[in-house]
């Protein structure tokens, strides 16, 4: 008999898209699934759909629990997984029906800790607005966390990937994060493991994007934790895994300029703002002289840094 496989599904506000998501689920060609669906307090008709599931597929179980977060949802979900190997899907997106199937044979034909396979980014009425690139490679540890860091090919979201329960068990959510959840945890599980298998170019699973997402425009808490998170895996590549420093020195600073946007584009706190700057001159001579960087974005960056002011009427100019 095939192995049983967890599907965590946290449900929140989805209630226009979960039917979708949960049609995609149930009809998969790999059939010996247990779908855990977390229903986070939601306040539309998400948990009545979820029981109305629940009754049409033994394979599905509903949680209903007061709103505390997707990461809670999550560890909720790995808490209760009896598969031998875990997916997550958020419950606005959804699946090929060779989703589950495909990244099983990936897992156990290369005896993986992780496989990872390619998304397709859609909006909100379902058309396309992207495709991963195509990369096909057995990786190491090291070089698993170093694309992870490019986003060339993959990033730091959970879903498109399927995991050992055993390394999905060890790592949990950080529950006081928002925005950077995701990479936290895919940081800590990338760390644990020996083998993960990518093919990007099989493109399974839908990713929607919508404008109430978590991830804003405005610089708030959140993305201060993102690039806390961020410096940490500066520290921790400097200490455990040198060669990749530089990887994790570009995310960072990347995601403090686009930070720095945000505060300029809305008139935010000028504080703030200083305290990026810091941030990336710590690391900018160094970024500047590692990278094949274009002469436009070093002038960008240097701008930003030190003459705030042309940056905020550039900006001016690209609104009109």
């Amino acid at each position: 008999m095939d192995d049983l496989i967890s599907i965590i599904i946290p449900v929140y506000r989805v209630e226009k898209y979960l039917e979708e998501c949960l049609n995609s689920v149930i009809n998969q060609t790999y059939a010996n699934l247990e779908i855990i669906l977390i229903d986070d307090g939601s306040p539309d008709r998400c948990g009545q759909i979820c029981d109305e599931y629940a009754k049409k597929d033994e394979r599905i179980e509903v949680i209903h629990q007061e709103n505390q977060g997707v990461s809670n949802a999550r560890n909720h979900g790995i808490e209760m997984a009896k598969g031998k190997y875990i997916t997550f899907i958020d419950s606005d997106d959804y699946l090929e029906q060779d989703y589950i199937k495909y990244l099983y044979d990936e897992i156990t034909k290369f005896n993986a800790d992780i496989s990872i396979c390619g998304t397709i980014d859609i909006d909100e009425k379902n058309n396309i607005l992207k495709r991963s690139k195509k990369f096909e490679k057995t990786l190491n540890l090291q070089d698993a966390i170093k694309e992870m860091l490019k986003e060339k090919y993959y990033n730091s979201v959970i879903w498109a990937k399927m995991y050992q329960a055993e390394l999905a068990k060890k790592a949990k959510f950080n529950q006081n994060l928002r925005i950077a959840e995701d990479l936290d945890y895919i940081y800590k599980i990338l760390g644990m493991s020996k083998v993960v298998r990518v093919n990007t170019g099989t493109c399974l699973y839908y990713y929607r994007s919508r404008d109430d997402s978590a991830t804003t425009n405005v610089y708030n808490e959140n993305w201060e934790k993102e690039i806390e998170i961020n410096k940490k895996i500066i520290n921790d590549c400097e200490k455990n895994l040198k060669s990749i420093e530089l990887y994790a020195i570009r995310r960072y600073m990347r995601i403090n300029y686009t930070c720095m946007m945000k505060i300029l584009r809305n008139n935010q706190n000028d504080e703030q703002y200083k305290i990026l700057q810091k941030n990336v001159m710590e690391y900018l001579w160094k970024y500047i002289f590692s990278f094949k960087i274009s002469i436009v974005e070093k002038f960008k960056l240097i701008c930003a840094i030190y003459c705030k002011n042309i940056t905020k009427s550039l900006i001016k100019v690209l609104k009109k």
